[in-house]
């Protein structure tokens, strides 16, 4: 297809106020020639296949960029587009993010600058309530990250798939001296999307809880690599839904085991004093008892040892 055509889709993209099927559609028909790559010949060398992503790059790179500079600014109108148009600027927004990934290997970017891309996409999916997909989409791209060694030297990648080995990790593992700072921004953002998106979730998973605190507490040492701006932001969104998760647990304590409403408890404490937020401590502290108080737990297990925890660490604050 012409360039006309390109102009077409994207001058659609910037000023329609309503989309389709049909628009979807257009913009798959543009890219059809991705589909080379998603099914590749079994017969096909390295070299082919290098040689094919050169050219869909240099024909469609300027096109996919400017198509995901636009697509999360009409995501993020105000007022917003109509709520039956966003299902299909979400699927050009996907398709467009899996083309790009598809010639990433011939861009000259930092490497997880395609995953920085797709963490707009989840806040796009967040600003409109689409929380299980901003979820799976954040965790997504956590294991990417991990996976690929990304923001690692290759020392850096022997040694982690040794600890790996032994105990696997959620999260990349955090080198010793020269950290990007952009990447390990992008890592905090993503966990405390991940723990705002739970806080907003109903009915989760009771299990999906345990693998949430464990992202909490390996994500502590990434936030000390931040600049103070971003990590008192970050750290104060952390902790207002970590709270909120924490008070939805004392509001059904039967529906969680006593052990793990006793960690998010000494965890959302934890976090609490160790930020700007230390200020609410005690008052978080009175919600926990008025929620256990205001309940009829005898049979709840752990109910005692966590109110006990809640008591000593205001007491010990109070010395």
């Amino acid at each position: 297809m012409d360039s006309s055509t390109a102009t077409a889709l994207l001058t659609e993209l910037q000023s329609s106020s309503k989309f389709t099927t049909n628009t979807y559609n257009n913009f798959s028909n543009y890219l059809h020639e991705f589909t080379t790559l998603s099914k590749p010949n079994k017969s096909s060398k390295s070299t082919d296949v290098t040689t094919i992503i050169r050219s869909l790059a240099k024909q469609f790179l300027s096109f996919l960029n400017k198509a995901l500079s636009l697509l999360p600014k009409r995501l993020s109108e105000s007022p917003r587009i109509p709520d039956e148009s966003a299902p299909h600027l979400f699927d050009i927004y996907r398709l467009c993010l899996n083309c790009l990934e598809c010639i990433s290997s011939q861009l000259s970017c930092k490497p997880y600058t395609i995953q920085a891309q797709r963490v707009r996409y989840i806040h796009c999916l967040e600003s409109w309530e689409k929380y299980e997909e901003a979820e799976c989409e954040g965790l997504s791209v956590l294991k990417v990250l991990r996976d690929n060694a990304i923001g690692k030297t290759k020392a850096e990648t022997k040694k982690s798939k040794l600890v790996v080995s032994t105990q696997q990790h959620l999260l990349p593992q955090l080198a010793e001296e020269n950290v990007d700072q952009e990447f390990a921004l992008l890592v905090v953002e993503i966990v405390v999307t991940l723990v705002k998106c739970a806080s907003l979730i109903q009915n989760k998973a009771v299990s999906e809880y345990h693998g949430l605190l464990d992202l909490v507490k390996e994500v502590a040492p990434w936030f000390k690599v931040l600049d103070a701006n971003a990590q008192d932001k970050l750290h104060r969104v952390l902790v207002t839904y970590l709270n909120r998760i924490t008070m939805t647990m004392f509001g059904d304590f039967t529906k969680f085991s006593g052990d793990l409403v006793r960690e998010f408890c000494k965890e959302a404490l934890c976090q609490i004093k160790n930020s700007s937020l230390n200020d609410q401590l005690f008052k978080f502290a009175r919600k926990i008892c008025s929620s256990i108080f205001s309940q009829e737990l005898e049979k709840c297990f752990g109910v005692v040892d966590t109110l006990k925890y809640v008591l000593d660490t205001m007491a010990a604050e109070m010395k």
